[in-house]
């Protein structure tokens, strides 16, 4: 088990010795975390702004993201926030997933 610790990879570790799969080794982002920034679904106000993204993937997957701008009358919500409500993936046109 010591040996692990070798990799050199903390969230590899963390996977392969504790069971948590939600690690992203190498990510962009290290610092996201399923508990500070995913929250219960709840009904987007209809005034909010609304966005969508696009990553065109032209070596990697796609990524197309839909997203609404909080005003900040929620407090839940701080103001200028992006709650991303729509998602979907694919590779060469071929979609992988898509959440609603």
């Amino acid at each position: 088990m010591n040996r692990l610790y070798l990799v050199g990879s903390v969230e590899l570790v963390r996977a392969w010795l504790e069971g948590d799969w939600n690690v992203i080794a190498g990510a962009y982002f290290p610092e996201f975390s399923i508990e500070r920034h995913v929250c219960q679904p709840f009904a987007i106000p209809e005034h909010w702004a609304r966005i969508r993204m696009a990553d065109w993937g032209s070596a990697r997957p796609f990524c197309v993201l839909w997203a609404a701008v909080s005003d900040g009358e929620m407090q839940s919500v701080p103001r200028g926030t992006l709650v991303i409500y729509r998602e979907w993936y694919g590779w060469n046109g071929t979609p992988m997933r898509a959440v609603r």
